[in-house]
């Protein structure tokens, strides 16, 4: 279980990491109204922003060279030295802003905790779902091991399938850790994306007193949380496999969510190209995620990245 927190806290650290140019390209544009000004936000941002830049990079550096972690950490190193070069201000700035304070109630923090401990140990277990073992494992260490591997597909035609959270599982694949069951990133991304609905759900519920419909999406992300803890297919059987569904599932939540609260808190309908990013990002997981293509045609939200708080 120690292996196990180390490696969500490795992947999470080098995805927030990839995160840093976004935000502080958004922020020098003076894009900032959809940090919502509070440290848990920004978090959840940096770490959901440089997972889907790693995701992009990886389907394209698969087509050339294997996805070892070893490149990845050479790349992550090289990149804080630039970050620290030429941002060291605003990293200051910015440490400043998530500096810790004490305003979660203790029921919140002993339930985001037990969660926590719950996917993580869920995550040292032995896979359950029957595809973990049938061809996820093979393809992520074909991609580990050799990258794109022309004509594989002509062996096995799921060997050819180029979901990139099969390409990101290589790519956080430590080799030091010698006995693992690959699960580890995606414990990572059920914990991440728990923090993400109890952000919106917080954030909501403070302001459920000033309008209607804050108290509409609070139930919204409450009701979302249950849910996700009730359904074994969601957050219990993610955090104890290798499947690709869930990460198709939160961001499609997270475009929807967008959508929906840009429409009814602000009565706007203008063209962003964040929901379309996103949308995209997921067509990469997985094929059958491009119908939220559809979603994002018919409402098109002005701002500039997914809401955060």
């Amino acid at each position: 279980m120690l292996q196990q927190f180390l490696h969500i806290f490795i992947t999470s650290a080098i995805c927030m990491v990839w995160g840093l140019p976004i935000y502080f390209y958004l922020k020098r544009r003076s894009i900032e109204k959809f940090w919502g000004c509070n440290r848990e936000g920004i978090f959840v941002f940096l770490f959901f922003s440089g997972l889907l830049s790693l995701a992009f990079l990886s389907s394209w550096t698969i087509l050339f060279i294997p996805l070892k972690f070893n490149y990845l950490l050479s790349t992550t190193i090289g990149l804080i030295i630039i970050l620290l070069l030429f941002f060291r201000k605003a990293i200051l700035k910015l440490l400043q802003d998530c500096k810790f304070k004490k305003n979660t109630p203790f029921l919140q923090f002993l339930f985001i905790l037990s969660c926590i401990l719950l996917f993580t140990l869920l995550g040292t277990l032995k896979p359950v779902n029957i595809d973990t073992q049938l061809y996820h494992l093979q393809i992520i260490r074909w991609t580990n091991e050799y990258g794109t591997v022309p004509g594989l597909a002509n062996l096995y035609p799921r060997l050819g399938l180029g979901s990139s959270w099969f390409s990101l599982i290589s790519l956080f694949h430590i080799p030091a850790f010698k006995h693992q069951n690959f699960t580890f990133l995606n414990s990572t991304i059920t914990i991440w994306f728990l923090l993400w609905l109890m952000n919106k759900w917080k954030y909501h519920n403070l302001l459920r007193l000033h309008a209607s419909h804050h108290r509409v999406f609070a139930l919204f992300y409450f009701f979302l949380i249950l849910y996700f803890l009730y359904d074994w297919q969601l957050f219990r059987d993610t955090a104890n496999s290798t499947s690709y569904d869930f990460i198709v599932t939160a961001l499609m939540i997270v475009v929807i969510s967008y959508i929906a609260e840009h429409i009814f808190i602000t009565n706007k309908n203008n063209f962003s190209f964040t929901p379309v990013v996103i949308a995209l990002m997921i067509i990469t997981f997985k094929l059958s995620g491009s119908a939220v293509l559809r979603i994002v045609s018919v409402c098109k939200p002005i701002k500039p990245f997914f809401i955060i708080a």
